[in-house]
């Protein structure tokens, strides 16, 4: 009696609670749960649950199943050498896991077979597989077949009993998740309670970010803490076992795109033509510069000294999907007189600036890179490294400087690097 607390502790994500339905009695039928109770500070009227009714209990149409599965491929783990299997009608018998491998035109290029004795006692059974392997292969297969299949026999029934598997062989590794500063593996452990086991965590770079010895037990890889920014490799390694169980993960952005990473050109200019002209989606210039045919640049007239532009505006913003990056790439060759900048800008289309350069290829005083409004060159900084025309002013492929800016939606970044 009196009043009692529920806690409820997350441990893995994804998880919605829609309401807690307790009882003191006998439960009473109904399609929606019990309503709401008595709550002094907010639901101060008492509601009283509706009487059931009695739903049809014939079949009213012609239903017709489509496909009942015995097994349903619960796991591939690393390496997708096994292959876990549940058991959904307490099946038993002789089964055969079937991995295949196939080319970018369909084509097979190899194929394992696996047989195994399955008792209907057994909720899940791991296959250890025969992995196919062949060079260009882009896709892998796995079948469940009814029987023990290896080579053509009278016998072979070629029945499907599972829903297959198909993934890229590029994606045939395990992706854990993360979510508030917790890494949740994949890979089901129940195979290696008592053993020994070393946990690590590797950045893209190579870092060591975590490492810890477990005897594994049960939840003891449930979740994983972890404090850290980008992608990154789990890596769990089980004493006396030969593989490393490893799955990757991002702590920003979690997806694993369902179609091979494209990237598409929207707007290119080598300057092997004059493009330039006046209006949007075209490189206007500005001052005294001009469209050199024969160096095939843009640059000063022979007279001017500064206050040349050149400008490229476009009609519709430029956009990207999340998980897309918006690459621009500019050679800038910088000239040889002393008191004169270059700028390099970038806005967005409400006039932010996201890039800003202001660089002199010879000056020692205040040079100026700026990303996201944010200085990123301390005040005594000179030129970073670029190299310049050179007093001659002679056009020479190697005196340009390329500036490549990297806008990743996923990772809420901008890079900017000259090279």
């Amino acid at each position: 009696a009196g009043m009692h607390t529920i806690r409820l502790y997350n441990e893995s994500p994804g998880v919605v609670i829609d309401k807690f339905v307790i009882t003191t009695g006998v439960k009473k039928e109904s399609y929606y749960g019990a309503p709401e109770s008595y709550n002094t500070e907010y639901n101060r009227i008492l509601s009283v649950l509706p009487e059931a009714s009695n739903p049809a209990r014939k079949q009213t149409g012609n239903i017709t199943a489509l496909f009942n599965p015995e097994f349903l491929i619960a796991a591939a783990a690393p390496g997708m050498s096994d292959v876990t299997l549940v058991n959904l009608t307490k099946a038993d018998g002789v089964y055969t896991v079937v991995m295949a491998l196939y080319d970018d035109d369909g084509n097979m290029l190899d194929v394992k077979f696996t047989p195994k004795n399955i008792s209907a006692d057994d909720a899940f059974t791991v296959f250890e597989c025969s992995k196919p392997s062949a060079e260009n292969a882009a896709e892998i297969q796995i079948m469940i077949l009814k029987g023990e299949i290896s080579e053509v026999t009278e016998d072979n029934t070629y029945e499907a009993v599972a829903p297959a598997m198909t993934v890229s062989v590029s994606d045939s590794k395990l992706f854990a998740s993360y979510d508030n500063c917790y890494v949740y593996p994949m890979t089901r452990m129940n195979d290696y309670y008592g053993k020994e086991s070393v946990c690590v965590i590797e950045s893209d770079d190579g870092e060591i970010k975590y490492i810890r010895q477990n005897t594994v037990e049960e939840g003891t890889y449930s979740k994983v803490p972890f404090n850290g920014n980008g992608k990154h490799t789990l890596k769990i390694k089980i004493a006396g076992e030969e593989d490393i169980i490893t799955e990757t993960f991002n702590t920003i952005v979690n997806i694993r795109p369902d179609t091979d990473p494209t990237s598409e050109t929207l707007y290119n200019w080598d300057f092997s033509t004059d493009q330039t002209s006046t209006g949007a989606n075209v490189p206007v210039l500005g001052g005294p510069a001009v469209y050199d045919e024969t160096n095939k640049c843009i640059r000063l007239t022979s007279e001017a000294k500064s206050g040349g532009s050149v400008t490229a505006t476009f009609d519709d913003p430029i956009s990207a999907a999340h998980g897309e990056t918006i690459i621009i790439k500019t050679d800038i060759a910088y000239g040889h007189l002393s008191g004169k900048y270059t700028d390099y800008i970038i806005k967005d289309s409400a006039g932010n600036e996201l890039v800003s350069s202001h660089i002199n290829a010879y000056a020692t005083g205040v040079q100026s890179i700026k990303v996201g409004g944010v200085e990123q060159l301390d005040g005594s900084a000179s030129r970073p490294g670029m190299p310049s025309l050179g007093t001659g002013g002679t056009f020479n492929a190697k005196m340009f400087v390329t500036y490549t800016t990297e806008i990743n939606f996923a990772a809420d970044t901008i890079t900017l690097t000259t090279h």
